[in-house]
């Protein structure tokens, strides 16, 4: 019944040896760090990155995809939407048929649409306004206007481009809208 309160001295007591787990955890902490600041790195590559001259506009580098299973941070959602550094941008100025419209004309268009959106995107590099607090649509989109700087000819908006070649429609109070089918 009698029990002693310390049996051995501490300079006596062996100490606690490591297991595999505790082993375990360090490496998954260190594996987890070099993951997370690789896919800081790749996702930083393609954000929107310099102020252009002061203002709002901002360029965007990197090359743009389709949307879908294992696409990169910037994609083609439809003709007038994009994800950019995974955020939704649906660009301003005019509006592209929808890619599940109501009838076979218009989802034909929407893919000829999104065609010519990516083909604009990959050209080169573009501006996009709106700098770090662009509004936001009632979907939580944000709202951005795309353009190219030409040399000798000033700016080549996308919204000019996509309604040059028919693609999409002017969006305005006065602008009549649908009518695909």
């Amino acid at each position: 019944m009698f029990r002693r309160k310390n049996p051995k001295p501490a300079r006596f007591r062996t100490p606690r040896r490591r297991t595999k787990a505790s082993w375990w955890n360090r490496w998954s902490v260190t594996i987890s760090a070099v993951v997370l600041l690789a896919s800081a790195w790749v996702l930083a590559k393609y954000e929107v990155v310099d102020l252009v001259g002061g203002g709002d506009w901002k360029v965007v580098h990197g090359k743009f995809t389709l949307c879908g299973k294992g696409r990169g941070a910037n994609c083609v959602i439809d003709g007038d939407t994009v994800m950019l550094a995974n955020k939704k941008v649906r660009l301003r100025d005019f509006n592209a048929p929808e890619l599940d419209g109501q009838c076979a004309k218009e989802n034909e268009l929407a893919r000829k649409s999104r065609t010519a959106l990516l083909e604009w995107l990959n050209r080169a590099d573009l501006l996009m306004d709106g700098g770090e607090g662009p509004p936001f649509d009632r979907y939580g989109r944000e709202l951005r206007t795309a353009k190219r700087p030409v040399k000798d000819r000033g700016d080549d908006y996308l919204s000019d481009h996509m309604i040059k070649l028919k693609l999409a429609q002017e969006t305005g109070w006065d602008a009549p809208r649908g009518g695909w089918c």
